[in-house]
C-alpha cells in the first residue's frame, strides 16, 4: 500500500451489490435535486442501508458523489464541441455550454465535492482528471485535430495544450476563482487562439 494512501476502513467487506446500491441511491438523488440537499441520510434511505454503511466505506458525502460519477450512475456529461467550420465560435460555443452546465442545477456543488475528493492524494486528484478534465478535454483536442485535417487556422500550440487552457480556465471557475460571463469566456477563447482569429 503506498505511504499516501488511507489506511483500509475496519468491518467485513461489504456486498458489491449494496455498494451499487449506494452509488445508484446517488446518482439518482443528484439528478433529482441540488447537490446541497442530498444528504447521507438521504442516499441511505434510498439505498436501503443504514447510514453507518456509507461512513465506513466512502467516509464523506464528496466520495460517494466522486464514486457515483466514476461508475457512471450519475453524469456531468461529456459535451461536444460543435463543427460549423469557424474553430472560434465552435470553442467559445463549447466553453458557453459548458459553463451553463457548472453554473445549473447542483453543476458546481458536483464538481466542487470531487474537487475536495480528490484533495486526499495523487490517486484521488487521478479521479478527478478521470471523471472532469480528460473528457472534456478529449473532445477539445478531437475538434482541434479535425480543424487541423480540414485545413481551418488553427492555434500553434499543440491541441492538447489549447484543451489544457481551456479546461484548466473550467476548473478554475468551478472552484470559484474565475467568472463565467460570455465576455470573459469570449476573452478565454481569444487568448488561446490568436493565431487563428
Amino acid at each position: 500500500m503506498p505511504a499516501d494512501a488511507p489506511p483500509p476502513r475496519p468491518g467485513r467487506p461489504v456486498d458489491p451489490a449494496r455498494r451499487r446500491a449506494v452509488l445508484e441511491a446517488a446518482g439518482e438523488l443528484l439528478s433529482e435535486q441540488p447537490y446541497d440537499e442530498v444528504t447521507i441520510d438521504r442516499i441511505a434511505a434510498r439505498a436501503g442501508v443504514g447510514k453507518q454503511l456509507i461512513y465506513r466505506v466512502w467516509g464523506s458525502k464528496a466520495e460517494v458523489v466522486a464514486q457515483a460519477v466514476l461508475q457512471g450512475t450519475f453524469s456531468l456529461g461529456v459535451l461536444p464541441v460543435p463543427e460549423t467550420g469557424d474553430l472560434r465560435a465552435d470553442l467559445e460555443s463549447w466553453l458557453t455550454a459548458r459553463a451553463e452546465a457548472i453554473l445549473g442545477p447542483g453543476g458546481r456543488s458536483v464538481a466542487r465535492a470531487l474537487a475536495a475528493a480528490s484533495a486526499g492524494g495523487p490517486d484521488r486528484r487521478e479521479l478527478f482528471d478521470e471523471v472532469l478534465t480528460h473528457p472534456a478535454g478529449a473532445v477539445v483536442v478531437a475538434r482541434l485535430e479535425r480543424a487541423v485535417a480540414a485545413g481551418e487556422p488553427v492555434p500553434p500550440a499543440p491541441p492538447e495544450v489549447v484543451a489544457d487552457l481551456l479546461t484548466g480556465y473550467l476548473s478554475l471557475a468551478t472552484l470559484g476563482a474565475a467568472p463565467l460571463d460570455p465576455e470573459r469566456l469570449r476573452a478565454v477563447v481569444d487568448a488561446v487562439l490568436p493565431a487563428a482569429r
